[in-house]
């Protein structure tokens, strides 16, 4: 997962192969991904360096032999979304870490001071497509 936001030129290669891969029908091999992006930096050895952060990042998923499939925007901004407000919450002093695209609290914070400000937040997040699971220790 991202542990830094994409750089303007690696947001701008990604966004450029969704596209060209929409318009493809949804996957693309990595000849192709190699030819738009070359167009774009100009080098082949700059192209495939962007292609392989984009695959170890998990923008592009493979589906086959060469052949892969460029992350819909809307699940990157989610995934981008959940780990950052597990960030946020960290650093209030609350246990949260992200188990399968889900929020999930636990330890003695949420049973003293930070119990009330989770109450408050889950339904705003529950709305927002993003779930949390409170655990309190016993």
């Amino acid at each position: 997962m991202l542990k830094r936001w994409l750089s303007r030129r690696e947001f701008a290669i990604y966004y450029l192969l969704y596209m060209y891969s929409r318009s493809l029908g949804g996957s693309l091999n990595y000849g192709q991904a190699l030819d738009i992006v070359r167009g774009v930096v100009g080098s082949r050895k700059v192209a495939d360096s962007i292609l392989r952060q984009l695959i170890r990042r998990g923008l592009l998923r493979k589906t086959g032999n060469m052949s892969y499939i460029v992350v819909e925007p809307d699940v990157l901004f989610h995934k981008v979304l959940v780990h950052y407000i597990a960030g946020r919450l960290r650093r209030r002093g609350l246990e949260a870490y992200v188990e399968d695209d889900r929020i999930v609290v636990r330890g003695e914070t949420v049973n003293h001071a930070g119990l009330s400000e989770i109450e408050s937040l889950v339904p705003l997040l529950k709305k927002a497509g993003i779930e949390v699971r409170v655990e309190h220790e016993q």
